[in-house]
């Protein structure tokens, strides 16, 4: 899969389905949180359309919740740590700024990740069980069979008996050579209770690295990370200028 933190400009999301099938990938994160903000009345349409037609290609699209509103996000000042801040609290508070885009695009997303695969705030959250079943039961009020998950890393254990109904996306900001990426799922693999685990995977930098030296280092790790057993394995942020893939 492909994670799309944030809409391109030089990428109309028209072309994303057809550019998308033909790299052959099977996922596709993308941001919806603030596509009821634009200004352009036609957007939050092509955005459905984007999101239909890379289901009719065999992809599944992701809904990243990673980018709140402005007057919901204002409301933290200099506390902001991520949207598990916002989500902790009760559904009331949130659930506005997200119902226009629940109706929008449940009929056509099954699964939402609450924060990007940079977004630490979950990790280690003492009431995280109860955190996703509050947003999984918003959800469910208007679309059905929800998965609701979050970005993890490497270097924390996972909760135990928590997450059964619930995805993993795991990440680290330092990227793990094809061996150390084997040891850590590994362990995932020997865990108990863990729901869906999905691997992101960040390619080497173009600076320093000859294009043939990254495809290679790419490919042993997500060939590593479906042989360990990973559910599902995304490049990060696919249009970032040194570590992207559309570039």
């Amino acid at each position: 899969g492909w994670a799309i933190s944030e809409e391109h400009d030089q990428l109309p999301v028209s072309e994303l389905p057809d550019i998308a099938a033909q790299a052959g990938i099977n996922w596709i994160k993308f941001p919806l949180w603030n596509v009821m903000a634009s200004t352009d009345i036609h957007h939050s349409s092509r955005i459905a359309e984007m999101l239909d037609q890379c289901s009719n290609q065999g992809i599944t699209p992701v809904g990243l919740l990673n980018h709140p509103p402005r007057d919901l996000r204002s409301q933290f000042a200099k506390d902001w740590q991520g949207v598990s801040g916002i989500f902790t609290m009760p559904a009331s508070f949130w659930s506005p700024s997200l119902e226009e885009v629940f109706a929008r695009y449940t009929s056509l997303v099954n699964y939402w990740q609450l924060g990007g695969d940079e977004d630490k705030s979950f990790i280690g959250m003492q009431n995280l069980t109860e955190t996703l079943k509050n947003v999984k039961s918003q959800l469910d009020l208007i679309g059905r069979d929800t998965h609701v998950g979050i970005h993890w890393d490497w270097k924390t254990p996972l909760p135990e008996n928590h997450m059964t109904h619930s995805f993993v996306a795991i990440n680290n900001e330092e990227r793990l050579n094809p061996a150390e990426l084997a040891v850590e799922l590994q362990k995932v693999k020997l865990g108990s209770g863990v729901g869906p685990h999905w691997v992101t995977l960040t390619p080497l930098p173009k600076t320093g690295y000859e294009p043939e030296e990254r495809a290679i280092d790419l490919v042993k790790r997500m060939v590593t990370a479906k042989y360990m057993g990973a559910d599902a394995i995304f490049a990060s942020s696919v249009f970032d200028e040194q570590q992207g893939l559309l570039n």
